[in-house]
């Protein structure tokens, strides 16, 4: 029996619903005149509801027409995962949609107006209200000694967050587009790389007490300049000059409707010139990563603080930061620290959403009271919808659940917004590997590791992929790659290591790992640490014990061992499901 047609009732092989156009001759979707990126069976599963659109359609016909029958494909996961791709594409929110309707066990149904896209004129960037997605390159520091470079992230990274506000805009994380810094790529390369339609580029440069920033808007897929602008101003207040810039990229995109985005850096327009500085070198180290990095930068945003208290800011940038270190090494930074830092943010400020993300971790780690924190995290989403840490708290705290179903969706919107991150990266092939769809999880973790060959981690993922798809000599080849590459790093770099090994199921591997570690050095390390390294050498029992002081001790490292796919030795154990249910989770099948 044949599916549905996806021809059906069209009236031509190209229609425009909303700001997209679907061609069924070209297999291409389309936003804005710019290609999108989706695969061949979620395009034929849209293609399939938009023909026959205002009809319900089961979902034993859309698999009919998308896959044959001579093959076994797990249809179930294989359509899910292709209206989520639809979704995440077109930016439908399931419980409101605009263009996917599910009916529950009946189906599916296309609810957009369709109109003949050769009849349609096409629709500016200014005019359009749906999402747009925009990346904010690095701002280059043009200065010859590189002293400004904390001045020059700090700007872009300002007109980021300023932007993330906007509903109506989709932004990409810091934490992605700084693969970009420091590389000349073509518009084109970077759009194909961040699946956006506008991109922002920029420099700063002072000399003679004045400090010039130049700032331009782009066609990511033509590269063609929309927008540009020059301006120059006091380097002792460059909180304006990110004010200013977000403010015309909002104007640019959004048309004559609205920009108060801004507003939070425009009542900060007049801070002391110390405190500004103090916040940009802070937030520019926190960035940075690394523990040292973490605490001056810490000292830094509290010194920005002490001159300006009401540095809202500076607060969000301190709670975010006492969070990391934390994370970090709990014995640096206490859950006292981070709740009192994050309250005090609130207190200034109640729409930052890096104090509520910090006060989720607290209720997480501090309180074990799951519900309060889911709480939290969509409290900050409400402020940023696409916040890539409320994104990725709410897919680990999906995934402690085992609600596989709401991870994943929570994924896409999260891989929208953070497509390079090791984070997405690492979540996303759990979840491509749970649908088995090793190819997509194979093509995605090498096309990060195109722009990015010494990204940390990818090694270890692709193996995990080939160990779960069956091809387990280069599985072992790529591990042993990975090990070789940290080998020569510091003892801290062997949990790494550590998460290579239980990754891929590599007891010897641990093994090797934990010899190299001294029993002092192993001693120094957290209890969540210890029993995730003795969770990769295949010594459970000892394991158990280390994760249970973890929990008692508050550790945030014994979180991974209390999430799929790493908990998978261990959830055998009618101890280790005791130990879910002292923190409040339920136990795993």
């Amino acid at each position: 029996m044949n599916g549905p047609s996806t021809s059906g009732h069209l009236p031509s092989a190209k229609v425009r619903f909303g700001p997209f156009e679907l061609d069924l001759d070209t297999g291409e979707l389309r936003k804005h005149g710019y290609r999108l990126r989706l695969q061949e069976q979620p395009f034929r599963v849209l293609a399939c509801l938009v023909a026959h659109a205002g009809e319900i359609v089961s979902r034993e016909a859309l698999c009919q027409s998308v896959w044959s029958n001579e093959y076994f494909v797990d249809f179930e996961h294989g359509l899910n995962y292709c209206v989520n791709q639809i979704r995440s594409v077109l930016d439908d929110d399931p419980k409101k949609p605009r263009f996917i309707e599910t009916l529950s066990k009946r189906g599916y149904r296309f609810i957009g107006e369709l109109e003949d896209a050769a009849s349609v004129a096409p629709v500016s960037v200014a005019s359009e209200k749906l999402r747009i997605r925009i990346a904010v390159l690095p701002f280059r520091d043009l200065s010859q000694d590189g002293s400004q470079e904390y001045l020059a992230q700090g700007i872009s990274d300002g007109v980021i967050s300023e932007l993330a506000q906007l509903k109506s805009v989709r932004i990409i994380a810091r934490t992605s587009v700084q693969k970009f810094k420091s590389r000349h790529f073509y518009s084109p390369k970077v759009a194909e790389a961040l699946g956006v339609d506008l991109i922002v580029e920029g420099s700063i440069i002072e000399g003679n007490g004045v400090l010039q920033v130049t700032a331009t808007l782009v066609n990511a897929r033509t590269g063609e300049y929309i927008w540009a602008e020059r301006n120059e101003c006091d380097p002792r207040n460059s909180l304006a000059i990110v004010s200013s810039v977000a403010g015309k990229i909002m104007h640019a995109t959004q048309g004559t409707a609205a920009v108060d985005g801004a507003a939070r850096v425009r009542r900060a327009v007049h801070v002391p010139a110390v405190a500004q500085d103090a916040y940009f070198r802070g937030r520019f180290l926190c960035n940075r990563g690394r523990e040292q990095n973490l605490i001056h930068g810490i000292e830094y945003l509290k010194k920005a603080i002490s001159v300006f208290p009401e540095f809202a800011a500076a607060h969000a940038a301190l709670a975010e930061a006492c969070c990391s270190l934390y994370l970090s090494d709990p014995g640096k930074m206490t859950l006292v620290e981070v709740r009192e830092a994050a309250e005090r943010s609130l207190k200034v400020d109640s729409s930052l959403p890096e104090a509520h993300i910090a006060i989720g971790v607290v209720r997480i780690f501090g309180d074990w009271d799951w519900p309060g924190a889911y709480e939290a995290f969509t409290r900050a989403r409400d402020f940023q919808p696409n916040n890539p840490k409320a994104l990725h708290w709410l897919v680990g705290w999906y995934a402690v659940f085992g609600r596989v179903e709401e991870a994943t969706n929570c994924l896409q919107l999260s891989l929208e917004g953070d497509p390079l991150s090791i984070s997405s990266l690492s979540r996303s092939t759990y979840a491509l590997v749970l649908q088995q769809r090793y190819d997509e999880a194979e093509q995605r973790l090498r096309f990060a590791l195109e722009l990015d060959p010494h990204l940390s981690g990818v090694a270890s993922l692709l193996a995990y992929v080939y160990s779960k798809a069956g091809r387990k000599q280069e599985a072992e080849e790529l591990a042993q790659k990975a090990v070789h590459d940290l080998s020569d790093s510091d003892p801290e770099r062997l949990f790494e290591l550590a998460y290579i090994a239980l990754l891929n199921g590599s007891a010897e591997l641990g093994r090797d790992v934990l010899l190299q570690l001294s029993p002092a050095e192993f001693e120094n390390l957290s209890s969540g640490k210890r029993a995730f390294m003795l969770a990769a050498a295949g010594a459970y029992e000892e394991a158990l014990d280390q994760l249970e002081s973890a929990i008692k001790n508050h550790d945030p490292h014994a979180l991974p061992l209390l999430s799929q796919p790493l908990c998978d030795p261990l959830k055998t154990y009618p101890r280790y499901q005791d130990l879910r249910r002292q923190v409040g989770l339920p136990p795993l099948l």
